[in-house]
């Protein structure tokens, strides 16, 4: 078995659910349009020159308010990518990501930690289910 790999998955899931979780808090602030315009800005290394150039405008409200939560958004999708990349090198793709999709956990997870969201029973039985099928990956899911 090859321990890194699942490493780097379960790093990923615990990346991506800290990353949605942020994110819910910022596209309830923005348009969906407009946040994703100033993310893809971020990624193509742009936002200083748009950020000096671009005028007052709907689609660049989330990088002229407020640059530093996208900043900080975009690197946190940097790392996550960076985890289940090696993941997927280390184990392939597909256990690689049965065990990446585990990120609502985290999500939830961070999100009462954060916010003291609370979600109805049924949905922690469907989080458990969640985790349960990762743990059967792990332990079920070796090659013959």
């Amino acid at each position: 078995m090859n321990r890194a790999g699942y490493t780097w998955a379960f790093l990923a899931a615990v990346t991506w659910g800290l990353a949605y979780c942020i994110e819910g808090r910022i596209v309830a602030r923005y348009s969906a349009i407009g946040y994703m315009v100033a993310r893809a800005i971020v990624y193509v290394v742009l936002a200083v020159p748009v950020l000096c150039l671009m005028p007052r405008s709907g689609w660049i409200a989330p990088l002229r308010d407020d640059p530093w939560p996208i900043l900080g958004l975009s690197a946190l999708w940097t790392v996550g990518t960076y985890f289940i990349v090696r993941a997927e090198q280390a184990i392939g793709a597909s256990r690689a990501n049965a065990i990446e999709i585990l990120y609502p956990v985290f999500t939830v997870g961070f999100a009462f930690l954060f916010w003291r969201e609370r979600l109805s029973v049924t949905f922690y039985l469907g989080l458990a289910l969640a985790l349960a099928g990762a743990v059967l990956v792990v332990i079920g899911g070796r090659e013959r």
